[in-house]
């Protein structure tokens, strides 16, 4: 008996040892349970997204504190961990966080999605029915609601296996952004596509860090106006875009940009079809943020109607001056006729008197000379054609304007030009310059009623005795040369120089001016990158000063080099008709005279000289002939040509002598002259000693008329 209650007492003791090792492993597992459901909660808590958990009867069973920022209409209260509610009344657990009153159910949530939702999409319809008992939809769906000012979150919704509901809401507030950003960078990018393309201005984008200097993007005007395809120049070298300019001026410009990351402008001209077309360019570096070159962009402005309707407006200008001048033209026409008539008649009474009758041929010859050159300058003044700019001597241009200016004035006014240095080239044109001179002299004319002084100056800018206007208009440029343009008339007060530049503003009688002259001479100096200062005052006379930018390009016509070393001799920019009926020697003199500079223009013969001279319509300085020709003779064509052209510059060649017995055409006494076979050392010197002496003698008026065009070489 003892045995078997010590057994039982043994079995008991080992049963309670039992439990408590049954009771302590579960307490440990119930730790750990609770250690990892803290844990999760703790990686809950700081997970981006946030997560609610709804069992099967829709009432809420944990949220995260990423959940209660996004959906702060729960209610929930976050806590130290330390201090947490782990349930809510009722018994419903919520993890680590409690709720302030009633745990939120899913009706709840699905109608604050409803209303807080950017687009509220069916799925979400068919939930909210589905929770008041109206529909057997699924619960599942996907929906963007605004939190905060103006956050988006997405929230999605899914049944969990015990039948409740997850929520797990993501934060997609940048990446809304960062789409709507794309959105609208495309459309700005499709809206600018579409703006370039219909601009009415060709545009074309380089990329200069690629080989070749590859062509990104060309518009629809760029090609229409280049004539070329889309596909054939982009993603190509702008070696097209070159061979479509042709000159290589326009290359050497451009590159120049391009090397120097510079801005450049220049007008350019196409001539594919046969007909002229000009175009502004445009050329712009774009750098990046730190500054270095990105990309070149290029913009094309055709200007030919502009181009054209300058022309025109010239044109009608010109007359306009023409008009006014054919009194003065007619008085000096009425004294050189007189003069003709006059010797004419002497000489008719003088016919066996032949070193008399010669003095009166010479002095008929003479005068005929004078009016022959003053017609050319005014045929020179009034022709209307599309010119490009070169670089011209000013001082010289100017001077040369002297022989026309002359009829314009009357005895009454004290007119003289002068010139203070050398080698004052500008960019321009002659016809501009004349008309810029021709305007400025008839407004000063017109002022001076009574008579008085009429000064044109020409000198380099003295920047310091420039007024104000000059200074903000040209600032820091370059060096420039000044043409001033100064007459004691009745000058004008300072309503009347404020207005001076306006068009069709006029203080002259209503029908003796049109008002444009002065905007005219305004536009025409702008065109040359110039500035203009008018000082006057009432009663003290006006001056006008011009100041134009000096060329560091060289002169469109230029004599240089050393008359004794002929290899030394340019004649760049000068032209010369060549007449010889032998076609091998006719061609080796028109390479030579090409290698020197000159411009060539070839015949067979005199009568084909006679029909080139005529076609050419620019200026022929120099006149090379061959004495013996079929038809017409070199003497006798060179005495036509001088008359139609005063100031060409003759000189003869022959296998003959130019005098006596042997001599097949006697040459006159002072005629330049260089005998065959032609040595080309003598010959270059002799060219430039003509053309010298005839720049020399244009200066003055009517001086190359009086003055014998033949001299021995």
């Amino acid at each position: 008996m003892f045995f078997g209650l010590f057994l039982i007492c043994g079995i008991l003791i080992l049963g309670a040892i039992c439990m408590a090792l049954f009771v302590l492993r579960l307490w440990r597992a119930n730790t750990v349970l609770r250690e990892t459901v803290e844990m999760r909660a703790q990686m809950a808590d700081h997970a981006d997204c946030g997560l609610i958990l709804f069992d099967a009867q829709g009432v809420c069973q944990a949220a995260n504190r990423q959940a209660c920022i996004f959906l702060p209409f729960m209610g929930i209260s976050s806590n130290d961990s330390s201090k947490s509610d782990t349930g809510r009344k009722g018994g419903n657990g919520v993890g680590r966080y409690g709720f302030k009153g009633t745990a939120p159910l899913l009706g709840d949530i699905l109608n604050y999605l409803h209303d807080h939702a950017v687009e509220c999409d069916q799925s979400l319809k068919n939930t909210i029915d589905r929770s008041s008992g109206k529909t057997d939809a699924e619960e599942g769906f996907r929906e963007v609601v605004r939190w905060g000012d103006t956050g988006l979150c997405l929230v999605e919704a899914r049944k969990s296996e015990s039948g409740g509901t997850v929520f797990l809401l993501s934060d997609v507030s940048a990446a809304k952004q960062h789409e709507d950003s794309v959105i609208r960078l495309h459309k700005f990018n499709y809206e600018l596509i579409q703006a370039v393309e219909a601009a009415t201005s060709g545009i074309m984008v380089t990329n200069p860090k690629a080989p070749g200097h590859l062509v990104v993007f060309v518009n629809k005007t760029f090609c229409d106006l280049v004539g070329v395809e889309k596909e054939g120049i982009t993603g190509r070298g702008i070696e097209i875009l070159y061979r479509k300019l042709g000159k290589t001026e326009y290359r050497h410009k451009i590159e120049a940009a391009f090397t120097q990351a510079r801005s450049e402008e220049l007008e350019v001209r196409f001539d594919e079809t046969g007909q002229k077309r000009w175009f502004d360019l445009k050329l712009s570096p774009v750098f990046d943020s730190r500054g270095r070159l990105d990309l070149f962009i290029g913009i094309f402005t055709e200007t030919t109607a502009l181009k054209l309707r300058e022309a025109e407006f010239s044109k009608a200008q010109k007359l306009e001056a023409l008009g006014q001048i054919a009194g003065g033209v007619a008085h000096d026409f009425n004294n050189v006729l007189s003069i003709i008539m006059g010797y004419a008649q002497m000489a008719r009474n003088h016919l066996n008197e032949p070193e008399t009758l010669e003095s009166y041929l010479e002095k008929i010859l003479t005068a005929s000379k004078r009016g022959a050159g003053l017609t050319k300058k005014m045929l020179t003044f009034s022709r209307h054609k599309m010119v490009e700019d070169t670089v011209i001597d000013l001082a010289e241009t100017v001077r040369q304007q002297e022989v026309l200016l002359n009829p314009l004035l009357d005895a009454s006014i004290d007119f003289s030009i002068t010139t203070e240095g050398d080698a004052l080239f500008v960019e321009g044109t002659e016809d501009n310059m004349a008309q810029i001179l021709m305007n400025l002299c008839m407004n000063a004319r017109d002022a001076m009623k009574e008579g008085g002084t009429l000064r044109v100056d020409i000198r380099k800018a003295d920047f310091a005795e420039a007024g104000e206007n000059i200074h903000e208009n040209l600032g820091d440029a370059g060096p420039h040369v000044c043409l001033s343009v100064s007459d004691t008339g009745s000058g004008m007060d300072k309503m009347t120089r404020d207005k001076i530049f306006d068009p069709f503003f006029s203080t002259k009688e209503q029908g003796k001016g049109t008002g444009l002259g002065m905007s005219v001479v305004y536009g025409l100096v702008r065109q040359m990158k110039g500035s203009i200062d008018v000082r006057s005052a009432a009663g003290q006379g006006t001056t006008v000063f011009i100041y134009l930018p000096l060329s560091d390009k060289p002169p469109s016509k230029l004599l240089a080099g050393d008359p004794s070393d002929a290899k030394s001799i340019s004649l760049k920019g000068y032209t010369a008709l060549v007449a010889e009926d032998e076609p091998d020697l006719l061609l080796l003199v028109a390479t030579f005279l090409e290698n020197l500079g000159m411009s060539v223009i070839r015949a067979a013969d005199g009568d084909q000289a006679l029909v080139e001279q005529d076609n050419f319509t620019d200026e022929i300085d120099l006149l090379l002939t061959d004495v013996v020709m079929p038809g017409l003779n070199g003497v006798r064509l060179a005495e036509l040509v001088e008359s139609l052209r005063p100031g060409i510059r003759t000189i003869f060649m022959s296998g003959y002598p130019a005098h006596g017995d042997m001599a097949r055409v006697e040459l006159p006494k002072d005629a330049r002259f260089i005998a065959k076979p032609v040595q080309y050392e003598a010959l270059a010197p002799l060219i430039y000693a003509a053309l010298k002496e005839g720049k020399t003698h244009d200066s003055g008026q009517d001086s190359d008329l009086a003055l014998p065009h033949w001299k021995t070489g």
